[in-house]
């Protein structure tokens, strides 16, 4: 802008000093012929009559009229031959503003009008781009989506100048790049294609919808009166996710959760809006697969403690802040089967922090790959050790994040951790999720096969909890099967938990699988679940998670009483909180 301002500038100047040079040379012209004269005339005088002197001043006056005359003339003319610059200048700079609609209409035949055509031709070429360009970014080409992004503005100009209660809603599909990972990148492509269908066809008159990142789209509900309308719509969107959704010869399941903000309590503009719908998110993720979360103030904070947790947990791995315990694993027979590891950490800033809030936290940075491994060498060490001072080879379980899992060099990590431990292979359990297989891939397939090929044995943690289907139990070999604490606490509750747990145990055993009774708390429980079957034992019952002397002396204590009476001494009263 500044620079074609300052060309423009230039232009004048050079025009006017042709004018001003014309002028100067015809004014110095007549002045040297007017002192000519008079040095002629001065010679002359005695020899001139008085009417030539006059007549000759008249000549001259004659001819500076006319230089002047023709002076007038040329720098109208000049005047004419520079307006097509002009003009052509004063198009550029109004495209470089954005206007692509200016035309220049030059009446010459000449190479102005060339240049002028060509200008023209250029601003036509620039806006048919730029309508491509914002095309492409005010569409999603996939689902033909409104960007969100894009209509931030209009957002902002619109909708959110009415006096009207606004609800935004993130919605995310989480296990999107799993599906392509598994099933491949056209049943991503048409599930998106479905996914934006299902939820423009159960949206009301006033709400809209946007696209805002490649497993994300934006619902807005207008006009509402209450949160229960907008509870109302999100459910009814969940629900039409509830089943699998036949895509290509696939069933694909389609994992939901949505985050929820609202104008204007929440925020006056997009931006902050969109923003407390993402802390809304992580809530819903925290809660679990197809929930939804509104956003409040304690949400920001648990998300700035969470940011303060991920700074220290980085500190934490590098000066070994970590330390794992040991929960005892007791077999019906009243031998010690084995122990689970459990890592925990004592940060110097907050004290104490709960698993469920670092491990979580570990995952999305990708630090549970390193603190994995140091899981594992650290754990196999401990089964190693035990062996060597009690000559028994008890099972050391230890949780594999799935994120650990899929890695690419999990296998080559794992094979130089049983090397170097020198552990045997038949004493190490790895549990995994049933998130896992969901998302598996073929991966997983290869690190399940290479685990039952050197001996180790495979644990499904948490079974009951999540989405896994039964058929899972057939596909892969597992060797021992956890059932969630959750249906232990409501064995003796209104619930039956009691008989699913008995048809899990008996469906687990018709598939060679042990059963692990975890959070095993009262007498009365572990009574019931030994009269059914079970055939591992786990809980406070038994034992807190223990350090790893404490282990070793309850190992020592536990073999110095008798088979018979180890239940009683160990497993006396019920746990207390």
């Amino acid at each position: 802008m500044k620079s074609t301002k300052t060309n423009k500038k230039i232009f004048r100047i050079s025009q006017n000093i042709v004018v001003t040079t014309i002028f100067l040379d015809a004014f110095f012209l007549i002045l040297v012929m007017a002192v000519l004269a008079f040095i002629y005339m001065d010679r002359l005088e005695a020899d001139l009559p008085f009417g030539i002197e006059i007549l000759f001043l008249v000549f001259l006056g004659v001819i500076a009229l006319f230089m002047v005359v023709v002076a007038l003339i040329l720098t109208k003319k000049i005047d004419e031959l520079f307006a097509p610059i002009d003009d052509i200048v004063s198009a550029i700079e109004e495209i470089k503003k954005g206007n692509y609609d200016i035309q220049i209409s030059l009446q010459e035949n000449n190479e102005l009008k060339v240049i002028g055509d060509a200008v023209n031709q250029m601003s036509q070429e620039i806006s048919k781009q730029v309508q491509l360009v914002y095309e492409c970014f005010a569409f999603d080409s996939l689902t033909g989506l409104k960007n969100f992004k894009t209509s931030a503005q209009e957002i902002d100009d619109t909708l959110f100048k009415q006096n009207d209660k606004i609800a935004l809603c993130l919605i995310e599909i989480n296990n999107l790049k799993s599906i392509g990972v598994t099933k491949g990148q056209m049943v991503v492509e048409e599930l998106m294609q479905n996914f934006a269908d299902k939820i423009s066809a159960c949206i009301g008159n006033n709400d809209h919808i946007y696209s805002h990142s490649p497993n994300e789209i934006v619902f807005l509900i207008q006009g509402f009166r209450s949160l229960e309308r907008v509870e109302t719509s999100v459910t009814k969107l969940l629900d039409l996710f509830n089943s699998p959704i036949d895509i290509k010869n696939f069933k694909v399941e389609v994992h939901l959760n949505i985050g929820i903000s609202i104008y204007p309590s929440d925020g006056k503009d997009v931006a902050t809006l969109i923003k407390k719908c993402d802390t809304a998110l992580f809530k819903a993720r925290e809660s679990g697969l197809g929930k939804y979360a509104f956003y409040n103030e304690q949400l920001t904070r648990d998300v700035n403690y969470r940011q303060q947790i991920s700074e220290q947990l980085a500190l934490a791995v590098k000066n070994q802040q970590l330390y794992l315990k040991y929960q005892p694993l007791i077999d019906n027979k009243n031998e010690i089967y084995g122990f689970e590891a459990l890592v925990r950490w004592k940060s110097p800033t907050f004290g104490e922090i709960s698993p469920q809030v670092f491990v979580a936290n570990a995952e999305e940075s990708h630090l549970i790959v390193p603190i994995g491994n140091w899981i594992l060498r650290e754990a196999c060490q401990a089964q190693v050790e035990l062996k060597k001072r009690f000559d028994k080879q008890f099972v050391i379980s230890i949780n594999v994040s799935p994120v650990q899992l899929l890695q690419k060099d999990f296998i080559l990590n794992l094979r130089d951790i049983i090397r170097e431990t020198e552990i045997d292979p038949n004493c190490l359990a790895l549990e995994i999720t049933e998130g896992v297989l969901i998302d598996s891939s073929i991966y997983l397939e290869e690190v399940i096969d290479y685990l039952h090929k050197i001996g180790a044995k495979i644990a499904l943690d948490d079974f009951g909890t999540g989405y896994a289907s039964l058929t899972y139990l057939k596909q892969i070999p597992f060797d021992n099967l956890k059932i969630d604490k959750t249906f232990v606490d409501g064995i003796f509750g209104p619930k039956k938990d009691h008989a699913i747990i008995a048809m899990i145990i008996q469906l687990a055993h018709s598939l060679d699988i042990k059963v692990v009774a975890e959070g095993v708390e009262k007498r009365r429980q572990y009574e019931y679940l030994k009269q059914i079957a079970t055939d591992i034992f786990q809980g406070y019952l038994f034992s807190k998670p223990l350090t790893f002397d404490e282990a070793a002396h309850y190992v020592d204590q536990f073999y110095k009483v008798a088979k018979s009476k180890r239940i009683d001494v160990f497993a006396g009263s019920d746990f207390q909180e």
